[in-house]
């Protein structure tokens, strides 16, 4: 019994499954780079002023590019800016508008009660629990997200990242 072809099959067999390793890891690789990025969880709470309100929701970057957050518009609103709310050292509550936001590779990026918003103002109708509110995010990278989202009693007001915001469509811009 000669041992040259089972030498064979196995020096062939070793080939192949090199091969399908690092395929597998060009794979992975170019599937981590692929990840998306979403907005989910968005709400707006019903708002106390009818001229005014505030946006909420969750930015996931599971693509391995940092990104940057742009500009927000609404059809829904004369004027649209991206706020941080924040305490000072005397203890008063501070809201500084943002012109961009680093959006950084596999992260999450929170737009929540006293912390990051989008801030609507001159609204087009009065907000009632049950309608739905347009936004248009811009990226520098992943392009455009526009999302619908929901309006809710503020004591409904919560972001859950399973929450789907009724993604109305989504442009890349050639990246």
């Amino acid at each position: 019994m000669s041992h040259r072809p089972i030498h064979l099959v196995v020096v062939l067999a070793v080939a192949s499954a090199l091969g399908l390793a690092s395929c597998g890891l060009v794979g992975s690789s170019a599937r981590a780079s692929e990840g998306r990025l979403q907005v989910v969880g968005g709400q707006v709470a019903v708002p106390p002023n009818p001229d005014q309100a505030a946006a909420r929701f969750l930015i996931q970057n599971a693509t391995g590019v940092d990104d940057e957050l742009v500009s927000v518009t609404s059809p829904d609103a004369d004027a649209v800016a991206i706020h941080r709310s924040e305490v000072d050292a005397a203890g008063r509550a501070t809201m500084t508008e943002i012109s961009s936001l680093a959006i950084p590779a596999r992260s999450e990026v929170t737009f929540e009660p006293g912390g990051l918003h989008v801030m609507l103002t001159g609204l087009h109708h009065r907000l009632r629990a049950g309608d739905t509110l347009s936004l248009t995010l811009r990226f520098a990278e992943a392009g455009t997200r526009t999302v619908r989202l929901d309006v809710v009693d503020p004591a409904q007001m919560a972001i859950d990242p399973g929450t789907d915001m009724h993604m109305e469509g989504e442009h890349d811009h050639g990246g």
